[in-house]
């Protein structure tokens, strides 16, 4: 079987070096001077913290097996890789009920999420 890989970005390259596992031909096809030299190279480089699965679904599962196997692949391919968190604000007390919501959903992913002050955020952000 041959397999045809068109786009050398994060996505290709990936899914290119899972079937190299396999006794099958694949080729990537990049329109780029290099891989991951489009879209890819331009990214904020933040991974998905997953807060906007349901519990137990499908994806929430995919987000925290996925934000595992990335985590695994930093090391095998010794590229650096830190779980630094994400900070999600309310800016009033309305979006008191949509920031508990986002939290709960965080709670059983590798993101962990907590709730906390904006005097606490500081303190922590300032090593304080």
């Amino acid at each position: 079987m041959m397999l045809l890989i068109i786009g050398g970005g994060v996505t290709g390259s990936a899914i290119a070096r899972e079937l190299s596992r396999y006794d099958l031909k694949t080729a990537l096809f990049e329109k780029g001077e290099d891989v991951c030299s489009g879209t890819s190279k331009a990214n904020s480089g933040i991974a998905h913290a997953g807060f906007d699965a349901a519990p137990g679904s499908w994806k929430a599962k995919m987000n925290i097996r996925g934000s595992r196997m990335l985590e695994e692949l930093s090391r095998k391919l010794d590229f650096p890789y830190k779980r630094n968190g994400s900070l999600v604000l309310c800016f009033d007390e309305k979006d008191r009920p949509i920031w508990k919501k986002k939290s709960f959903l965080l709670r059983d992913t590798p993101a962990n999420a907590a709730m906390t002050t904006a005097k606490k955020n500081v303190q922590i952000r300032c090593g304080l």
